[in-house]
C-alpha cells in the first residue's frame, strides 16, 4: 500500500475515503513521517530509561547484558556516521560506570561502519563496562 493523496507516492499513508483523508492507517514507509516529528530524548530520559532497564533485568535476576545499541541506528551501520546514537549511549553507559551507577555487567559491541572510531576508542575493563570492539568482526577486549 501507500500512495494515496496524504503524502507522496509510496509514503505508506492509506486512504480510502471518497474525499482522499487520511484513514491514520501507517504502512512502509509512512513511519519516518511519524518519527521525524518525535524530538531524540533528552540525556535525563536516556538516563532514566537505561535505569528502568537496569531495574528491570536485576528483578529477573540478570545481571550481565550485551548491549548491541540502538537496532534503528545499527540496521543503517554501513552508512558512517548512521551510529550517532550508539556512541551517545556508550558515552552514557561510561559515565555511569565511572560514578558507580552501573549495576551490572555493560559488554558493548560497537558499529562495524565506524570502524576507526572503534579502533581509537579506549578500551576499559577494570570495572562494569566492557568495551567489546566491532558487533561486525567478533573482536573482543
Amino acid at each position: 500500500g501507500g500512495g494515496g493523496g496524504g503524502g507522496g507516492e509510496g509514503d505508506g499513508v492509506e486512504e480510502e475515503d471518497d474525499i482522499g483523508e487520511p484513514t491514520g492507517i501507517l504502512r512502509d514507509n509512512a513511519m519516518r513521517l511519524v518519527s521525524s516529528g518525535i524530538p531524540p530524548p533528552s540525556e535525563a530520559q536516556r538516563v532514566q530509561a537505561f535505569e528502568r532497564a537496569f531495574a528491570h533485568l536485576l528483578s529477573l535476576g540478570v545481571t550481565s547484558v550485551c548491549d548491541f545499541g540502538d537496532i534503528d541506528h545499527l540496521a543503517g551501520s554501513a552508512t558512517p556516521g548512521a551510529t550517532e546514537r550508539v556512541w551517545q549511549d556508550l558515552a552514557l553507559l561510561e559515565r555511569l560506570d565511572a560514578h558507580a551507577k552501573l549495576p551490572l555487567r555493560v559488554s558493548a559491541y560497537l558499529p562495524l561502519a565506524d570502524w576507526e572510531r572503534v579502533r581509537d576508542h579506549p578500551t576499559r575493563n577494570g570495572g562494569w563496562f566492557r568495551d567489546r570492539g566491532s558487533s561486525g568482526v567478533g573482536v573482543s577486549a
